[in-house]
């Protein structure tokens, strides 16, 4: 979980600077790192869960995640 902080904080500041350096493109990069970011904080917090009840559900876990992005990203896009 750790590490998954320090990415997000790294990530939030490289959106605050790009932001900075793009006014223009504001808007556009914020909802562009929030999708993903969302989908981390959701990734982490199901894999967590799963672990907790036993270890052969993260597997499962990611697969299921695995395809539920692929579908959420596609329609993020568009």
């Amino acid at each position: 979980m750790r590490l998954f902080i320090y990415g997000a904080v790294t990530s939030l500041g490289i959106l605050g600077l790009s932001a900075h350096l793009l006014p223009q493109y504001q808007r556009e990069l914020f909802f562009g790192w929030l999708g993903p970011f969302f989908a981390g904080v959701a990734t982490i917090i199901f894999v967590q869960r799963a672990s907790r009840k036993e270890l052969r559900l993260i597997t499962k876990t990611l697969s299921i995640g695995f395809a539920i992005k692929m579908v959420f990203y596609g329609a993020y896009i568009l």
